[in-house]
């Protein structure tokens, strides 16, 4: 760890922030909310997360349509989004 301070704050050099952006990414957080949430859980003042368990048991059943199935999908969205410029005047 490297330390500059600079106005005030300090900047945090980690050897390995790549680590530690992933751990981020994967918890939907910035770096800095996940660096915080870890000291925040490490000194026994962070809060659990009540409603928002992930579940992947169902993963297999979604994204696993045929081409057939998509190009019919996809044309029926078409049809509907297409705009009717007569209400629209």
């Amino acid at each position: 760890i490297h330390r500059n301070k600079l106005g005030g704050g300090t900047i945090v050099h980690f050897r390995n922030l790549g680590a530690i952006k992933k751990a981020a990414r994967e918890e939907s957080l910035s770096v800095n909310q996940y660096i915080v949430n870890l000291l925040m859980k490490h000194f026994g003042k962070g809060k659990e997360k009540k409603f928002t368990k992930k579940y992947n048991d169902l993963d297999s059943l979604f994204g696993q349509w045929e081409e057939q199935e998509y190009s019919g999908f996809k044309n029926e969205l078409d049809t509907q989004r297409k705009i009717d410029p007569k209400l629209w005047r």
